[in-house]
């Protein structure tokens, strides 16, 4: 007597059993509903009522005998409809609400056009319920993620999570050849070859056919190679220290400033360090405790102005760049730094100008792709590759915040001195030993 056409015995599950006798001993209902049955009624509904919104109705009109679940129209509605109700480079659509519940349409390859539940945003969670989320996952992952990769034999971590990226990427034969250049002193044939073997497309995306065509990269690009050629100043940060949501936790900052074509016996450098603090735990309104040294906001306030002032006063001689390599140092210094220069992350601006993705992957098309494996914008990689004779000492060394920005200034300037050149003369050879190099075979 509990069983009703939508939930029919034999394809019944034993939680939907127990919830149907459980309603019918609790209410008297007969023919109880699962909570999938239930879902599947209000998707049911929701899409009936989206397919009769007037915007949605003016693009279906145009499509012949349109049908949700047939690929092609599929495609040509979704076309149309990102390109009326899409933000963004990518026509990202915001959920449309229905019932007073938010809805999501996606296309999936199988079955067409599917209506789905939109997610609750994280920023729109309050922190115990974004930790709860965080607790439910890590709980996932640890009780049923891992303990199944390990009976498969898989790795427990992600694929790339936790490689030395930078010692893999050594092996690449490039990146010996350029190393081997620097330690005899023809730095600048090491960047010609690395120039030249990336093989990297105009900074116009409009001319490009792989790699990122944001138009707004493609202005950061442009305006840092016209910097180059003007010889502007140039100035790099780089912090050491956690990122916690938007605030840089930085307990070390360091910083290298100079004009772009100046070598490196006038540029000056600085270096303001707690790293030798012991690490201390620190509770968050989320519920989270870190670990984490005295942040120099907290015990060193007045040394860190007076290192921005320093910073601020060169900056402030006009046409200078302000850049960091990634990471969370743009929000340290949307924080502590005033100055009306320009901020760039250069790491996402040499990315866009060596033709990868944002991401740093290597997109197909790329005359890298197939030797991917030794690209590698680390300040790790770069400071073997290119920076073997720096001196380096206690407080300069790699992971310190000055020795990360000389290593950042040298490759940023030596890559876009060898594009200058390139553009110059594009038939030069590039001799080594004796020998000219082709770099399509070292691809």
């Amino acid at each position: 007597e509990l069983w009703s056409s939508e939930l029919v015995q034999a394809r019944a599950t034993v939680p939907e059993m127990k919830e149907a006798l459980v309603r019918f001993l609790k209410t008297g209902e007969k023919g109880a509903k699962s909570e999938h049955t239930q879902k599947a009624e209000e998707t049911s509904k929701a899409t009936a009522a989206f397919f009769q919104l007037a915007s949605v109705v003016a693009i279906t009109s145009t499509i012949s005998n349109f049908n949700p679940k047939n690929k092609d129209h599929a495609e040509c509605f979704m076309k149309q409809y990102r390109k009326k109700h899409g933000k963004g480079p990518a026509n990202r659509c915001d959920a449309v609400s229905i019932n007073g519940q938010l809805w999501n349409m996606s296309l999936y390859s199988r079955c067409g056009l599917l209506l789905e539940r939109a997610k609750e945003r994280r920023a729109d969670m309050t922190s115990e319920k974004r930790q709860g989320v965080r607790d439910a996952f890590n709980k996932y992952h640890h009780e049923v993620t891992k303990p199944k990769r390990a009976r498969e034999g898989k790795p427990l971590r992600n694929a790339g999570a936790g490689s030395p990226k930078a010692s893999a990427a050594m092996d690449w034969e490039v990146n010996k050849i350029c190393q081997e250049m620097c330690n005899e002193g023809d730095d600048d044939l090491a960047f010609d070859l690395y120039w030249g073997v990336a093989g990297a497309p105009s900074i116009d995306p409009k001319e490009r056919t792989f790699g990122c065509r944001d138009a707004l990269f493609a202005a950061m690009a442009l305006l840092l190679v016209t910097a180059y050629a003007l010889n502007l100043g140039l100035a790099i940060v780089d912090g050491e220290g956690p990122t916690i949501g938007d605030i840089a936790m930085f307990y070390e900052i360091g910083g290298c400033w100079g004009y772009f074509q100046d070598g490196m016996e006038s540029v000056v450098t600085d270096l303001l360090s707690s790293r030798y603090l012991p690490k201390t735990p620190h509770f968050f309104d989320g519920g989270r405790t870190y670990n984490f040294r005295t942040p120099l906001a907290d015990n060193r306030a007045g040394e860190l102005g007076g290192f921005f002032s320093q910073l601020g006063a060169w900056l402030a001689k006009g046409g200078s760049i302000l850049g960091f390599w990634g990471g969370g140092d743009g929000k340290f210094i949307d924080a502590h730094h005033h100055s009306n220069a320009t901020v760039l992350n250069l790491l996402l601006v040499m990315r866009f100008i060596l033709g990868l993705e944002l991401n740093g992957a290597v997109p197909v098309g790329h005359p890298l792709y197939l030797c991917r494996d030794g690209i590698s914008l680390s300040t790790d990689l770069i400071g073997r590759v290119f920076c073997p004779k720096l001196a380096q000492s206690e407080n300069f060394k790699p992971h310190f915040g000055d020795y990360d920005a000389v290593v950042t200034r040298i490759f940023v300037c030596g890559v876009l001195a060898a594009r200058q050149r390139a553009l110059k003369n594009p038939s030069r050879k590039l001799i080594w030993k004796g020998k000219e190099l082709d770099v399509v075979a070292l691809r």
